[in-house]
């Protein structure tokens, strides 16, 4: 009786509420890891009520321990049909012979903890070379293809950007963009210094502390998407995060709290936000609506089922749209400073084309994360800083292409990450307002 009383109590205690408070409100935020609690609830729930009710213990043991392995082989069974189905779903999205190349960068999307840059590559040359084969490699200061060393008689220019201007997935370093900014013009010799997640926060402190001291001509931003994807999505992770917060933070901070806080069992739920069995409820819906013929409310040109789409916090937009502005004029003083001209481009976003059906844009991109996406776009141009370039390239295909999903210019399924077409298409669109000045 004793135990079954201690068992209801601990599950009365062991609730969301009071472990979002010893946890952290941050760490039990996803449906997946409310749903875990509340399963471990009903269980305690299940075992406290049988210790009371029923007498014999053996027939008690059996009975908890029953449930608990049927439990587990639940949630075994969902874990692995969503795994399968999501393995499924990526890999009829990539085009034949991309699983080969994706390989090559696996090992650079793994960033190392940076003194002053927050995460970039590894800085022992051993492990360089160690990461560097025939499609993609970079330097002992983690440049992509050639280095400032190697401009001749051609003026230095840096291209800085996220994973976009790295050239992640695209064939060679020859085929990136600075590859192809090179390769169609004499004048520039353009360095790429793209690093994987990089926002313009990581971009204005390696320009300030690195690039700028090796007095180049030319300054190429690349950028736009990280600053305001990563804005939504960490808005939404449960635990606000100032506008211009690096991706990785909130796993370091995770860690520094466990190092300095250390627990003997370290619980983190929300890290099961990966497992939300999405698929695997959008087909058990699927399934209950044909077998109660249950009419689904659909877009009339692409069947698609309709979804309310959220408007983003105004004052959220403004602030990120702030930060970036920020960061621009900032750079833009200091490469002045330098004697270098700073050209700013918001990147290509495949959501922000217009030639394309909703059907494909929701494959690249949640309708939400879009509508923030726009919203931010808008707010930087319409206060765009006075004195510096910035170029509008968000929608740089539309005029081209009748339909971008068609036109080979964006990675499959990809909201960002540009093709080797894509990217000299966008290098050619880039040197049109390189000129004199």
């Amino acid at each position: 009786m004793v135990l079954g009383l201690a068992l209801i109590l601990l599950a009365l205690l062991a609730n969301e509420w009071t472990l979002r408070a010893w946890l952290g409100a941050y760490r039990i935020h996803s449906p997946s890891s409310r749903l875990l609690v509340g399963f471990g609830n009903l269980l305690l729930l299940a075992a406290g009520a049988s210790f009371l009710l029923l007498r014999r213990k053996q027939a008690v043991f059996r009975a908890a321990l029953g449930v608990f392995f049927l439990g587990m082989l639940a949630v075994m069974g969902l874990v692995g049909l969503e795994l399968y189905l999501q393995t499924s779903h990526y890999l009829s999205q990539r085009p034949a012979g991309a699983e080969a190349t994706a390989a090559k960068y696996d090992a650079f999307c793994e960033l190392y903890l940076h003194p002053f840059y927050h995460s970039f590559f590894p800085r022992d040359p051993a492990v360089i070379e160690r990461l560097n084969n025939e499609i993609v490699s970079i330097d002992r200061n983690g440049f992509r293809g050639p280095g400032p060393e190697q401009k001749g008689n051609r003026r230095l220019a840096f291209l800085l950007g996220g994973s976009a201007v790295f050239g992640y997935g695209n064939s060679s370093n020859d085929t990136t963009i600075s590859g192809y900014l090179n390769a169609l013009q004499n004048e520039y010799h353009v360095v790429n210094a793209g690093v994987l997640g990089w926002n313009s926060n990581q971009e204005f402190y390696r320009l300030a502390l690195e690039l700028l001291p090796y007095r180049p001509d030319l300054v190429l931003v690349y950028d736009g998407f990280n600053d305001a994807a990563w804005t939504y999505y960490q808005s939404r992770s449960g635990k606000r995060l100032p506008p211009g917060t690096p991706i990785l933070y909130k796993d370091i901070e995770r860690w520094e709290d466990q190092i300095r806080k250390p627990r003997l069992v370290a619980l983190d739920l929300g890290q099961l936000r990966h497992l939300q069995a999405v698929l695997t409820l959008s087909a058990a819906r699927r399934a209950v609506d044909r077998a109660l013929s249950r009419p689904i409310a659909v877009d009339s040109r692409h069947a698609r089922r309709t979804r309310t789409v959220t408007e983003p916090d105004p004052a959220l937009v403004e602030q990120a749209g702030q930060v970036y502005v920020r960061n621009l004029v900032n750079m833009n003083h200091l490469a002045r400073g330098y004697g270098a001209r700073l050209m700013v481009f918001w990147q290509p976003v495949f959501s922000l084309h217009r030639n394309t059906s909703s059907e494909a844009r929701e494959a690249a991109s949640y309708p939400d994360a879009t509508r923030f996406k726009q919203r931010f776009h808008d707010y930087v141009f319409a206060h765009r800083p006075a004195g510096v370039e910035v170029m509008d390239l968000s929608n740089v295909f539309d005029p081209l292409f009748q339909d971008i999903s068609q036109a080979g210019v964006f990675q499959a399924k990809d909201d960002v990450h540009l093709t080797d077409r894509g990217n000299e298409i966008v290098a050619r669109e880039m040197l049109r307002p390189v000129g004199p000045k």
